[in-house]
Protein backbone atom coordinates (compact mmCIF):
# COMPACT_ATOMS: atom_id res chain seq x y z
CA UNK A 1 0.00 0.00 0.00
CA UNK A 2 1.13 3.68 -0.76
CA UNK A 3 2.15 5.66 1.86
CA UNK A 4 2.84 8.84 -0.07
CA UNK A 5 -0.19 11.46 -1.27
CA UNK A 6 0.68 13.21 -3.98
CA UNK A 7 -0.51 17.34 -4.10
CA UNK A 8 -3.31 17.03 -5.57
CA UNK A 9 -4.28 14.06 -2.98
CA UNK A 10 -3.20 16.13 -0.29
CA UNK A 11 -5.71 19.05 -1.52
CA UNK A 12 -8.51 16.45 -1.81
CA UNK A 13 -8.27 15.85 1.28
CA UNK A 14 -7.50 19.27 3.18
CA UNK A 15 -10.66 20.81 1.14
CA UNK A 16 -13.00 17.58 1.85
CA UNK A 17 -12.17 18.13 6.01
CA UNK A 18 -12.65 21.90 5.63
CA UNK A 19 -14.98 22.26 3.01
CA UNK A 20 -16.49 25.88 3.44
CA UNK A 21 -18.63 27.94 1.34
CA UNK A 22 -16.82 30.71 0.82
CA UNK A 23 -14.00 28.62 -1.22
CA UNK A 24 -15.98 27.95 -3.74
CA UNK A 25 -17.58 31.46 -4.39
CA UNK A 26 -13.72 32.93 -4.10
CA UNK A 27 -12.68 30.39 -6.88
CA UNK A 28 -15.67 31.25 -8.63
CA UNK A 29 -15.37 35.23 -8.28
CA UNK A 30 -11.39 34.95 -9.44
CA UNK A 31 -12.45 33.35 -12.35
CA UNK A 32 -14.37 35.43 -13.57
CA UNK A 33 -12.71 38.52 -12.31
CA UNK A 34 -9.67 37.27 -14.50
CA UNK A 35 -11.42 35.48 -18.01
CA UNK A 36 -14.77 37.67 -18.25
CA UNK A 37 -12.83 40.83 -18.74
CA UNK A 38 -10.05 38.99 -21.08
CA UNK A 39 -13.20 37.44 -23.74
CA UNK A 40 -14.66 40.81 -23.29
CA UNK A 41 -11.79 42.50 -24.80
CA UNK A 42 -11.54 39.73 -27.22
CA UNK A 43 -14.45 40.22 -28.81
CA UNK A 44 -14.20 41.89 -32.25
CA UNK A 45 -17.95 43.17 -33.04
CA UNK A 46 -17.79 45.37 -30.34
CA UNK A 47 -16.58 48.91 -30.00
CA UNK A 48 -12.89 49.59 -28.05
CA UNK A 49 -14.48 51.98 -25.89
CA UNK A 50 -17.63 49.80 -24.87
CA UNK A 51 -15.30 46.60 -24.04
CA UNK A 52 -12.92 48.86 -22.15
CA UNK A 53 -15.60 49.94 -19.81
CA UNK A 54 -17.35 46.71 -19.62
CA UNK A 55 -14.34 44.66 -18.74
CA UNK A 56 -13.50 47.16 -16.30
CA UNK A 57 -16.88 46.82 -14.81
CA UNK A 58 -16.54 43.36 -14.41
CA UNK A 59 -13.11 43.19 -12.88
CA UNK A 60 -14.28 45.63 -10.75
CA UNK A 61 -17.27 44.02 -9.62
CA UNK A 62 -15.26 40.31 -8.80
CA UNK A 63 -12.25 42.73 -7.19
CA UNK A 64 -15.25 44.16 -4.26
CA UNK A 65 -17.06 40.56 -4.42
CA UNK A 66 -13.94 38.32 -3.08
CA UNK A 67 -13.16 40.54 0.19
CA UNK A 68 -17.10 40.66 0.90
CA UNK A 69 -17.18 36.79 0.70
CA UNK A 70 -14.60 35.97 2.84
CA UNK A 71 -15.24 38.85 5.16
CA UNK A 72 -18.87 37.50 5.88
CA UNK A 73 -17.70 34.01 6.03
CA UNK A 74 -15.72 34.87 8.57
CA UNK A 75 -17.52 36.94 10.62
CA UNK A 76 -20.50 33.93 10.23
CA UNK A 77 -18.32 31.35 11.41
CA UNK A 78 -15.87 33.28 14.05
CA UNK A 79 -18.55 35.95 15.18
CA UNK A 80 -21.92 34.69 14.89
CA UNK A 81 -21.41 31.23 15.87
CA UNK A 82 -20.28 30.82 19.27
CA UNK A 83 -22.84 33.52 19.99
CA UNK A 84 -25.64 31.76 18.78
CA UNK A 85 -23.88 28.41 20.61
CA UNK A 86 -23.15 29.11 23.79
CA UNK A 87 -23.89 26.25 25.59
CA UNK A 88 -23.65 24.06 22.68
CA UNK A 89 -20.85 21.11 22.07
CA UNK A 90 -17.67 21.89 19.74
CA UNK A 91 -19.27 19.67 17.45
CA UNK A 92 -22.42 21.51 17.24
CA UNK A 93 -20.92 25.22 17.07
CA UNK A 94 -18.61 23.55 13.77
CA UNK A 95 -21.82 22.71 12.27
CA UNK A 96 -23.83 26.21 13.16
CA UNK A 97 -20.38 27.71 11.87
CA UNK A 98 -20.90 25.66 8.46
CA UNK A 99 -24.00 26.73 7.86
CA UNK A 100 -23.87 30.29 8.53
CA UNK A 101 -20.99 30.34 6.27
CA UNK A 102 -23.41 28.81 3.69
CA UNK A 103 -26.12 31.55 4.79
CA UNK A 104 -23.62 34.25 4.91
CA UNK A 105 -22.36 33.61 1.36
CA UNK A 106 -25.71 33.43 0.34
CA UNK A 107 -26.49 36.95 1.64
CA UNK A 108 -23.49 38.55 0.43
CA UNK A 109 -24.26 36.89 -3.22
CA UNK A 110 -27.82 38.56 -2.92
CA UNK A 111 -27.52 41.86 -1.14
CA UNK A 112 -24.59 42.60 -0.12
CA UNK A 113 -22.12 42.81 -3.10
CA UNK A 114 -24.70 44.24 -5.21
CA UNK A 115 -25.10 47.05 -2.50
CA UNK A 116 -21.39 47.57 -2.34
CA UNK A 117 -20.84 47.34 -6.22
CA UNK A 118 -23.71 50.06 -6.62
CA UNK A 119 -21.77 52.26 -3.64
CA UNK A 120 -18.46 51.52 -5.21
CA UNK A 121 -18.36 51.30 -8.71
CA UNK A 122 -20.35 54.41 -10.17
CA UNK A 123 -17.71 56.64 -8.25
CA UNK A 124 -14.88 54.76 -9.44
CA UNK A 125 -16.52 54.82 -13.39
CA UNK A 126 -17.13 58.27 -12.94
CA UNK A 127 -13.34 59.54 -11.77
CA UNK A 128 -12.09 57.68 -14.40
CA UNK A 129 -14.26 59.55 -17.12
CA UNK A 130 -13.82 62.93 -15.61
CA UNK A 131 -9.49 61.91 -15.64
CA UNK A 132 -10.00 60.75 -19.32
CA UNK A 133 -11.58 63.91 -20.73
CA UNK A 134 -9.32 66.01 -18.34
CA UNK A 135 -6.73 64.26 -20.21
CA UNK A 136 -8.11 64.25 -23.32
CA UNK A 137 -8.81 68.06 -23.08
CA UNK A 138 -4.92 69.10 -21.60
CA UNK A 139 -3.86 67.31 -24.99
CA UNK A 140 -5.85 68.84 -27.27
CA UNK A 141 -4.96 72.17 -25.39
CA UNK A 142 -1.04 71.13 -25.91
CA UNK A 143 -1.26 70.43 -29.84
CA UNK A 144 -3.83 73.15 -30.52
CA UNK A 145 -1.41 74.80 -32.82
CA UNK A 146 -2.39 78.49 -33.82
CA UNK A 147 -0.94 79.47 -37.26
CA UNK A 148 -1.22 82.98 -38.47
CA UNK A 149 -3.07 83.19 -42.16
CA UNK A 150 -0.31 83.91 -44.68
CA UNK A 151 -1.65 86.65 -47.70
CA UNK A 152 -0.88 85.68 -50.76
CA UNK A 153 -0.37 88.74 -53.00
CA UNK A 154 -2.80 89.76 -54.78
CA UNK A 155 -2.77 90.87 -58.27
CA UNK A 156 -5.03 92.77 -60.52
CA UNK A 157 -5.02 92.00 -64.34
CA UNK A 158 -3.54 94.81 -65.93
CA UNK A 159 -4.79 95.04 -69.59
CA UNK A 160 -3.01 94.35 -72.31
CA UNK A 161 -0.81 97.43 -73.34
CA UNK A 162 -1.85 98.08 -76.89
CA UNK A 163 1.54 99.19 -78.39
CA UNK A 164 3.41 96.38 -77.05
CA UNK A 165 0.63 93.68 -76.75
CA UNK A 166 2.81 92.41 -73.22
CA UNK A 167 1.19 92.26 -69.93
CA UNK A 168 2.29 94.85 -67.41
CA UNK A 169 5.86 94.22 -65.78
CA UNK A 170 4.16 94.13 -62.25
CA UNK A 171 2.04 90.65 -63.50
CA UNK A 172 5.03 89.48 -65.53
CA UNK A 173 7.70 89.74 -62.96
CA UNK A 174 5.31 87.06 -60.64
CA UNK A 175 5.68 83.43 -60.77
CA UNK A 176 3.14 81.23 -58.94
CA UNK A 177 5.37 78.32 -59.32
CA UNK A 178 8.56 80.14 -57.41
CA UNK A 179 6.07 80.84 -54.19
CA UNK A 180 7.78 78.92 -51.11
CA UNK A 181 9.48 76.25 -53.83
CA UNK A 182 12.60 75.61 -52.08
CA UNK A 183 15.27 73.79 -53.53
CA UNK A 184 15.20 73.37 -57.08
CA UNK A 185 16.28 69.58 -59.23
CA UNK A 186 19.26 70.87 -61.81
CA UNK A 187 20.13 73.76 -61.11
CA UNK A 188 17.50 75.67 -62.89
CA UNK A 189 14.85 77.77 -61.33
Amino acid sequence: MRKSKTFLEQLCHSLGKNNDASYAVVAVATAKGIFRPMFTMMDKHEDYETKKYTALREGLTEAIAIPCYLSVAWAAKNLVAPTICKSKTSDQVKKAAKTLSFLGVCTAALVIIPAACSAMINPIMKFLKEKKNHKKCCLEHHLDIKETPTQLPTLAMQPLSSTSGQLSKTYAAFNPMKLNTGLTIGGSN
